[in-house]
C-alpha cells in the first residue's frame, strides 16, 4: 500500500513545494478509490475532492466539490487533496523524494523489499504508460527515472529495451518498451495493472495467436 502511494505520487500525483499538501488526480475512479483506501490504511484519513471541469485544449480548471468518487463525472478528472502532516511524513521516511515538481526515486525506495516495489511499479504503470497492439510503453521527461524503472523491473525477471528520445513540443521525452509474451506475461503476473482499462488490454495482447517474437 505504501509503494502504491509512492508510485502514484511520483506520477500523477505530487507534494505541494510550499505546503507540502499531497496530491493526487485521475479520471479512472479505480485508481482514485486505490490511493484514497490506501491513504485511509496508513494515515487514516479522508480526502477533500475535487472533480475538474470538462478539457478545454488543454486548460484545466476544478468545477466543484463532490462528496465520493463514485460523483465524478465519466471522462473528467478528479483530484484527491490530503493535508500537509501527510505530506511531511512522507517526504520524511522516503528522504524528500517529491517536493513540488522535483521528483526523485531515493536510495530508500530503490532499497525497499518487493512486496513495496511491486506496488510501486504497478501504480507509476497505471499512470505513465500505454499499453499498445503488442507491447507496454513507459514514458517519461527524465531519463534517469526510467532507467531506475528498468533496473526494478529487471528484479522480477522483466527485461525491457533501452530508453529512447523522442521530441514532443520541441521538448525531450523518453520512452521504453516490454516486448515478447514472456516479458508480458511476468509484467502480468507478477506486477498487474490496478486501470482494469490496461489489465484487460494486457490479458488481450498475452492471449492473441500467433505471438510475436515469442521464444
Amino acid at each position: 500500500k505504501l509503494g502504491s502511494i509512492i508510485g502514484h505520487i511520483l506520477g500523477d500525483g505530487s507534494i505541494d513545494k510550499k505546503y507540502s499538501h499531497v496530491f493526487f488526480s485521475n479520471s479512472e475512479k479505480e485508481l482514485l478509490k486505490e490511493f484514497s483506501t490506501n491513504m485511509k490504511t496508513i494515515f487514516n484519513i479522508e480526502p477533500r475532492i475535487w472533480m475538474q471541469k470538462a478539457p478545454d485544449y488543454g486548460n484545466t480548471q476544478w468545477d466543484k466539490r463532490i462528496n465520493s468518487i463514485e460523483e465524478l463525472t465519466e471522462g473528467r478528472n478528479g483530484g484527491l487533496f490530503y493535508p500537509t502532516i501527510c505530506g511531511l511524513i512522507l517526504n520524511a521516511i522516503f528522504e524528500g523524494f517529491a517536493i513540488g515538481k522535483n521528483k526523485i526515486i531515493t536510495s530508500i525506495i530503490i532499497n525497499s523489499n518487493d512486496e513495496f516495489k511491486r506496488g510501486l511499479i504497478r501504480a507509476f504503470y497505471d499512470d505513465e504508460s500505454t499499453v499498445g497492439l503488442k507491447n507496454i510503453r513507459l514514458f517519461q521527461d527524465r531519463k534517469d527515472m526510467l532507467e531506475i524503472f528498468r533496473s526494478l523491473l529487471n528484479k522480477f525477471e522483466i527485461s525491457s529495451s533501452s530508453v529512447k528520445m523522442y521530441m514532443k513540443h520541441d521538448k525531450k521525452r523518453y520512452y521504453f518498451d516490454i516486448f515478447r509474451k514472456s516479458n508480458l506475461k511476468r509484467f502480468d503476473e507478477q506486477i498487474g495493472f490496478t486501470s482494469p482499462k490496461k489489465s484487460n488490454l494486457l490479458k488481450e495482447i498475452i492471449n492473441r495467436k500467433p505471438h510475436w517474437n515469442d521464444k
